[in-house]
């Protein structure tokens, strides 16, 4: 999943730090600036194959069209 999304530049424009925080009990949550972007004890699953890199780049695309922000 790391390796996926910042291999994607677009994505990877947007990535400042990234921390893998170990826990315990199963819990795996993916967060972005204090927004959860999923959480697996709340859904009761593991997230599919694609859907945290999906999610973290439809949270860049919001962002990017809030703030006007083109890259090229």
């Amino acid at each position: 999943m790391t390796a996926a999304i910042l291999e994607n530049r677009e994505l990877e424009y947007f990535v400042k730090d990234w921390h893998l925080i170990p826990s315990t009990g199963g819990k795996f949550e993916f967060e972005v600036n204090g927004q959860l972007l999923f959480s697996k004890k709340q859904l009761g699953r593991h997230a599919t194959e694609g859907e945290i890199e999906g999610l973290f780049a439809q949270l860049v695309e919001d962002h990017k069209q809030a703030n006007k922000i083109i890259l090229s």
